[in-house]
Order: C-alpha cells, then structure tokens, then sequence
C-alpha cells in the first residue's frame, strides 16, 4: 500500500524495517474474534516449559507459519508465537502486544491468547483487554489498523501464547503472491522509543502452494534455513523451512541494513518487475490523458518558448501553492489514483493523486515523464529479486532528455526546496511505471550535496567587534534545518542557541540578533543569518587584538563530537554511509587594523572517517582562512569502533587559530611572542570557567591543557587544570595541577 510519506528523517527506521519485515504479509482486516474450537500448531505450554532457558531476558520459544496458497492464489495464513518471560523488564514489555493490518485486503481472526503464569495457571485473554485504533496518525485517513491486547498476570517466569488466521479477501496484485516470513519478532519497549528483538529456540514455515507457477525463494540475514520439499496427494508443492536457533539481536543506533542481521526467507511467483509495471500502467495511464481544461491550464502556467526546466519548475510551483497534500488512501486499496482534473476540483490529494497531476501538465508542456513508484527508508531495503508490492510512495521521474537532466520531483512535501525530493529517498529503490516493463532503479540525485556552508565575516562599528554569519544549508541537512525551524515555537531562542555554540562566552558578554530566509521559499535554499556584538574591540591600552577561529566550535555547533555511545557500550558495527560537507570561511575587515599574523595555526587531520582541512591564506583584503570537514560514508566494525570513537574525541584536542591585528593608531607594534603567550593562555582560562559552568567538563579538560601549553608559567592555566581534572574524575592529576599551581604562587581568590 502506498503511505506516501515525507521522508524527513531517519529516526525509527530500524523499527520500521525490523517490523515491517515480520509482518510483510500480515495485513489486513480484523475480525476480533477468539474461537474457542481453534487448535494450536505449536506443542502445548506444558511441553514448552522443557525448553532450556538462556539468560535473555526474553525468549520467543516457538514462531511458526502455516500458510496455504490455492491455485487462484487466494491463500490463508496461520500464525503462532510463543514467549517465555524471564524478568521484571521483559514482563513489562511484553504487556502490549500489536498487530498491524490494514481493512481492505486481509481478513483476520484471533484465535485465542493466553498466558501460562509463573504459578502454573492458564489465564486465557478477556474480551474487555483487546481494542483496534488507527495505525496512522489521526489527521490522516486510510485502512490502516492496530489490534492491540493486553495479557493478564504477566511476572517472570510467565509464558505467552497467541495464534492469529490471515485469509485473504482480495488480492493486491492479480495472479500473484509473494511475502517473507522470520521467526524474529520486534516488540516495542514499554518506557522508551526503542524495541527489542529476543531469541528465538525453534522457528519454521510450513507453505503448501497449489498454482501452477513457480514460487521463487531467496534468504536474506547470517542465518539459513533447512529447507524439505515434498508434493500433497492434490499435487500442490509443499516447502517446509527450518531454521536453528536464532540469537537475540541487538539494537542500536547506526546498525545498519536489516538484511545483514536479520534472517528470513522472501518468495514470489515472479522475478519480473513487468507485472508490476503493467498492472500499475493499466490503473494510472487514463489518468493523465489530454483534457482540454489540463491543457489551458499548463499553458498558463508556462509558454512554449520557455526552456524545460523552468517548465518543470512552472508545474512544481503550482502544486506547491494550490494543492494540499493529504495522506489519504482516497480509493480503497490504497494504489489507484484520482484523475488529475479531481484532483484539480478538490483542491488537494496524496502522492499518487499529485504525481498523475504533475504528470498531466508536464506532458502537456512537452516534458517526458513518467511515475515512479518508490521504496522509503520506512521500509527499508527489501530485497528487489522478489516482486512483491512494498512500495509506499509515489513520485515523478523525469528522464534525461534534450534541454534537461534526469530529475526526481516530489511534490507531497510542504514547502520543500525545488524539486521537493528528500535526501533521505536517494538510494532506495524505486519501478519506474512506462507501460513497456518498467525500469528498476534507485533513486539518483546526482547534483545533490548534503552539508552546510558558514561564512564568518569580522569588523568593527563604533569601536566595537562585530561578526556577521550567515548559514545555509543544502541536501538532506537542509531538508532538517528548514522543518525544524518551522516547527521550532520558539524561534528567537533557537537561532540565538544555534550561533551560540560558536563562541565559548556566556550570553551576558555579547549581543545577537538573528534573521532567517528562505523558510517557505520553493527556489533557495533556507539561510540563517547572525549579527554578534562582542563589545569594545580593543580595551584601553591594548594595541593587539586578537580574534578565535576554532574548528572545533564549527564541529560543536552541528553536533558533531558528541552524542556517540562510549565503546564499552557499543556492542555491533556502526554504519553510516551517508557523505557530507560542513564548510566555513572567515574573513576580516581592513577596518579591524593591521594584519599581523596568525598564532597557533592548527593542522589538516585525516582518518578513515573524516577530513578537517585547515587553509589559511592572505589577499589584498586580508586574511582567509578556510575549515573543511568532510565526512565519509564509511562502515566501522564493532573491534575498531574506539579507534573511530578516538578520533572524534581528538578532534577536541585542536588548538584553533588567532588571527592578530595591530592598531595603526598607536604607532606601536604587535606585542612579542611572551605577551601573546600570555594573552593565548589566559583566554583559555576563561573558556575553561565557562564550560564547567556550562557542564562540558571534556571540553572544559581540552582547554585547560591549552592554556598550560601556551604558558607553562602561568599559575592560573594550573588551576583550572586541576579543576577540569576534578571535574572528570581524574583526582591525582587534579592534585599535581594545583600543587604546580602554588608552586608559581597562584591563590584563588574569588568564586569563577
């Protein structure tokens, strides 16, 4: 069923995958109903109770299918699972229990639910503890549906049981059937976002499979299954998986593509994507066939002369201001869409109604284009061999023809950057729907750059040092920055808080105003812009002023060098393939004073994850100085996740730069090298003091150990040393920093 979702981050995908691999063919309308005649596929509790235990907090003891497909391809489905609960955590978890399905295709019924209690009573599921809700959020409209139920006396040592029949009503795709099955199981976790995925003793699917063509099979995940074949007495092909047992998987942030963790077996009646493609053709190609109102309309829109892709943005626009985009199945079944000229009347409508408008007047300006029915990362990556009808979204694709490149638009989005498709869609797979067989891809945005662009620009006004920022964003990154802002109630406050994460000062020694652009703007990319007030430039007397450029800074403000699990808690390998730039320029005004140099230049650093070049250079109109962080798309197995860990934490040991500008109206020089030594340290001494205040106790360490480094001699750089040391746990290192502390003679002599 197409859910036709904007993709705007990837935040519970791995539930989606895990979950939605389970219950790939689980769908559908729900007959609550427990018969008490209906016999279980699994052995009984009691000889359940036999089963070793592990040390898993949960484990799913038996997880069996029986599924038989008729030779029309109508088929039924029972399925069975069991789990034994082996402490408090697990009893909590396990309290709710839901199955997903959705009204138009499936019929289902529960046959019974119960409990085996740690006492050894059966406790059979009451009427009263099962409730349907909507699946989907309660402004959208479709079939979607939860049933969910509550098991009674559920404490360590207790034993679930549940059996559920799938039969079904229609059949989404004629003459054809495809599905997947695993023995895992996702359950969601009862006081977090989270899930968990347990063991599993004893797994199999049992698919007896009448038709005359043949089911196509293919395993995915580290564990295969045994496999029998054998014919019933009718001649029907019978297939038996089996598979060892599985162990529990764990979940974690970055784990990668399902595939690679988690078994199962997909099958089909078909590896050819032309089925698809023509079923989809016959449903979608009246849709957009010449109407005369169409037509009148696209010529308003853009004139013939007009060069191709400002016709495609012509289209873009329009649906953008006139066409709401509902997340609604607005036929049943959730794949036919509306024609473009209801679509036109209502005034809104979901991806596959958007895309055959968008489709209608592209055409009708000479555009080739053609509808592209796409996997989201809500669904993972399945496995393509199989033809099976995953896709939950709809766009348009636009190949490379004369006076345009191949494009993918999105029109669903709300107020999205031209061509409105997220970031988070490149590289899924994704049928191009021609009527010819189709043609399988993966989504291409070739031009699309994923980053951030800063630039930092230093000068005075009336004596007082001032920087003028501006942000601006582009691919995914923009994608987030631009919805959170909208979304943002407090907007002040948050770009206020952006900014601040460059400076190391508290709030009362600057002033910010903000300003932001391009929020709803379908054509340029969404731009933050800051202008900060330091104060006096220069304090009486000082002829040197010198201005902080800090890499780190940049990194912590898009957060960076924090928020990876320690190593010690990191237990599979971290994924992440995904490339982009974060770029800074800083430039200063003649008006600052002379130029004289930099301090303390800081150096390229390059690992297997990451690049951070440091380019300092100087033009007619002064200093530039460059910081380029690329990172890689890399994959870190989990022996050599603290090396990468390492190096993030590193990248806070790098001194920054001072650019140094001397005031012509002294006539004096630039102070020498001791004083600048002097003036390095003692800035380090206030960063220090602000991030203990602030709590940021490592990156507190990181700045005391500069400020020693820049002058041995100053008893102060030694005290707050051995303040971020006491701070961190570190207590005899703390001791020999304040004993070197009054060893120069330095007292405290007031509270920080």
């Amino acid at each position: 069923m197409l859910s036709c979702q904007t993709m705007l981050s990837q935040s519970s995908v791995l539930f989606a995958v895990t979950r939605n691999r389970i219950i790939s063919f689980i769908a559908l309308f729900m007959l609550i109903a427990m018969p008490a005649s209906a016999n279980s596929i699994a052995p009984s509790l009691a000889e359940q109770q036999a089963i070793p235990r592990t040390n898993s907090g949960a484990e799913i003891l038996y997880s069996i299918s029986e599924t038989n497909v008729r030779a029309d391809y109508n088929w039924t489905s029972t399925q069975y699972r069991s789990i034994r609960l082996n402490d408090t955590n697990s009893s909590r978890d396990y309290g709710r229990i839901s199955v997903p399905y959705d009204g138009y295709y499936t019929k289902v019924t529960l046959e019974f639910a119960r409990v085996l209690t740690a006492d050894g009573d059966i406790k059979e599921l009451s009427a009263d503890a099962v409730i349907t809700e909507r699946a989907s959020r309660k402004d959208f409209y479709d079939d979607s549906r939860r049933l969910i139920f509550a098991l009674p006396a559920l404490t360590p040592g207790a034993m679930i049981e549940y059996q559920v029949k799938f039969e079904s009503k229609k059949l989404s795709l004629p003459n054809h059937f495809a599905g997947s099955f695993s023995g895992y199981f996702y359950q969601p976790k009862a006081q977090s976002r989270s899930g968990r995925i347990d063991t599993v003793h004893n797994s199999r699917l049992s698919l007896t499979y009448a038709p005359d063509a043949k089911l196509n099979f293919a395993y995915e995940g580290p564990h295969k299954p045994t496999l029998k074949k054998s014919r019933t007495a009718s001649g029907a092909m019978h297939y038996n998986w089996q598979w060892p047992a599985l162990p529990e998987v764990i979940l974690e942030s970055n784990r990668g593509p399902a595939r690679d963790y988690y078994s199962s077996v997909d099958y089909s009646t078909s590896q050819d994507w032309s089925i698809v493609d023509q079923w989809a053709w016959g449903m979608f190609e009246s849709k957009f066939e010449p109407q005369p109102a169409l037509t009148t309309l696209a010529q308003s829109l853009a004139s013939p002369s007009d060069i191709k892709i400002d016709k495609v943005k012509a289209v873009y626009g329009y649906l953008q201001e006139n066409i709401r985009y509902v997340f609604a199945h607005l036929d049943r079944g959730g794949y036919e869409p509306h024609a473009a000229n209801r679509v036109i009347q209502a005034g809104y409508g979901d991806c596959k109604d958007q895309t055959v408008l968008a489709l209608s007047l592209l055409h009708a300006l000479g555009i080739e284009a053609y509808p592209a029915l796409v996997v989201t990362p809500w669904n993972g990556q399945p496995n393509m061999s199989m033809v099976e009808l995953v896709f939950d979204h709809m766009i348009v694709w636009i190949p490379k023809q004369p006076g345009h490149q191949e494009a993918w638009m999105d029109t669903t989005g709300d107020r999205n950057l031209f061509p409105g498709t997220s970031g988070y869609l490149d590289g899924q797979p994704a049928l191009i729907v021609n009527g010819e067989g189709g043609i399988l891809k993966v989504v291409n945005e070739e031009n699309l750059a994923h980053g951030a662009q800063m630039d930092i620009f230093w000068r005075t006004e009336n004596n007082n040092l001032m920087a003028d920022l501006t942000l601006t964003f582009s691919g995914e990154i923009e994608d987030d920055y631009r919805h959170w802002w909208r979304s943002e109630a407090k907007k002040l406050s948050a770009e206020s808080d952006t900014f601040a994460q460059l400076f190391n000062l508290p709030r009362n020694k600057y002033t910010i105003k903000t300003q932001t652009l391009n929020a709803n703007d379908l054509w340029e990319p969404f731009t933050m812009k800051a202008t900060m007030d330091f104060g006096p430039a220069r304090e009486e007397g000082e002829e040197s002023l010198f201005i902080s450029v800090n890499a780190v800074n940049v990194l912590h403000m898009f957060g960076l060098l924090n928020g990876l699990p320690v190593p010690a808690d990191r237990l599979t390998d971290w994924y992440d393939m995904r490339e982009y730039h974060i770029d800074t320029q800083v430039t200063f005004s003649p008006e600052l004073g002379r130029y004289a140099g930099i301090i303390g230049q800081s150096s390229m650093v390059e690992t297997p994850y990451y690049v951070l070049e440091q380019i300092h250079q100087t033009s007619t109109d002064g200093p530039i100085i460059d910081l380029k962080y690329t990172k890689k798309p890399f994959i870190v197995k989990q022996a050599d996740y603290t090396d990468y860990y390492n190096s993030k934490q590193d990248l806070k040991l790098l001194n920054g730069w001072e650019a140094v500008f001397a005031d012509e109206s002294t006539g004096k020089p630039v102070k020498d090298d001791a004083e600048t030594s002097l003036s390095i340290a003692q800035k380090r001494v206030g960063l220090v003091y602000t991030e203990l205040n602030n709590g940021r106790f490592d990156d507190a360490l990181v700045f005391a150990e500069q400020a020693v480094e820049a002058d041995k001699a100053h008893g102060e750089a030694w005290y707050v040393l051995g303040l971020a040391h006491g701070y961190n746990f570190t207590f005899d290192k703390a001791q020999e920093a304040f004993k070197q502390a009054r060893a120069l003679g330095y007292q405290p002599t007031e509270v920080q």
